[in-house]
């Protein structure tokens, strides 16, 4: 399980993972404090790659944590949204 994304960003941005086989995948972002701010996708996907859109429009500047989980793994990155 990969998760993928440009650092930093401005504005949107777009946010890749690759799923080595069939499984529920959920992508989310986190705050500072744990708090979930967006869910990007949550549901059944194939074995691929796919890209979801992170709109940081509405967030404050700084540092995130995106999160990939699946069935049997979770992956966390940390994205920085800035000015």
């Amino acid at each position: 399980v990969v998760l993928t994304h440009p650092n930093p960003f401005r504005g949107t941005t777009q946010i890749a993972y690759t799923l080595p086989y069939a499984t529920h995948a959920m992508v989310k972002v986190c705050n500072a404090l744990g708090r979930e701010v967006a869910r990007l996708a949550d549901g059944f996907r194939e074995e691929g790659t796919y890209l979801v859109t992170l709109d940081g429009s509405q967030l404050q500047p700084g540092k995130y944590v995106c999160v990939l989980e699946t069935g049997s793994t979770t992956v966390v990155e940390e994205v920085v949204l800035s000015r």
